[in-house]
């Protein structure tokens, strides 16, 4: 109300919508969407058109952000307010929520970068090269489960976070001299670039993020195959393998 009482604003709380005399259900267009059931609107996490979604206090949808809290998960939602359910996914929305600085999800990628290499130590796993795009998820999910792991799951991991910031990303897998070695890529103004967080790990010295965004890395990588990271209907595809 402004000074003299007048009602200039409010928010009617509690009130039933209708739409062509009937009470609204599902998902309403109006400057932004809305969800409805039986003409009250949604608040937090719920499944409309056969998709989880997330609405604020007023019903509106969450587009292309990280929702949640410890209650019901953290889960990225797309550009079109689909929650990715995939659990490599979700756990790195948690992982971006909970650990990662910056105003903008670009901001707290980069951030995560770091946050990797300096927390979550590097431990050999033996027999585990990854032979199929299937293998993926699994590296991702230990890595953010453990907060430990190899060069595999840092690659995986890192390829969920930098799908969240909104890039093209994949999981790239070759040979670094004698060993074999994984690493994640970004698809930047037209070129692939290389993000390796097993290359930042305190043990090797190199300044903070000189392994970030490389067009080439600064060990001998002989490229062999990749997997590229898509979202679909609620759920993250890992690409069948594609040689280079």
């Amino acid at each position: 109300m402004d000074a003299d009482g007048n009602l200039i604003s409010g928010y009617l709380d509690k009130v039933r919508y209708y739409k062509n005399g009937k009470p609204v259900s599902g998902n309403i267009y109006d400057n932004g969407t809305y969800g409805f059931e039986d003409g009250y609107p949604l608040i937090g996490l719920n499944r409309v058109d056969g998709y989880l979604r997330y609405y604020n206090s007023q019903g509106r949808m969450y587009r292309d952000t990280v929702v949640g809290n410890s209650s019901v998960g953290y889960y990225y939602t797309d550009p079109d307010g689909i929650c990715i359910e995939s659990e490599e996914m979700r756990l790195a929305a948690e992982f971006i929520e909970k650990y990662c600085k910056g105003e903008t999800m670009k901001e707290k990628m980069k951030y995560a970068f770091l946050y990797m290499a300096e927390n979550y130590p590097y431990e050999r796993v033996y027999d585990d090269t990854p032979s199929s795009a299937a293998d993926i998820p699994p590296f991702a999910i230990e890595l953010f489960s453990l907060h430990k792991g190899t060069c595999y799951r840092y690659a995986a991991a890192y390829a969920c976070v930098a799908k969240i910031a909104g890039y093209r990303t994949r999981f790239a897998y070759g040979m670094s001299g004698v060993l074999q070695h994984g690493w994640t890529e970004v698809y930047v103004d037209g070129s692939w670039l290389i993000c390796d967080v097993d290359a930042q790990l305190p043990g090797y010295g190199y300044e903070d993020y000189a392994p970030y965004m490389m067009s080439t890395h600064m060990w001998v990588l002989d490229k062999y195959w990749y997997s590229e990271l898509t979202l679909k209907n609620g759920k993250a595809v890992w690409t069948p393998i594609q040689y280079f």
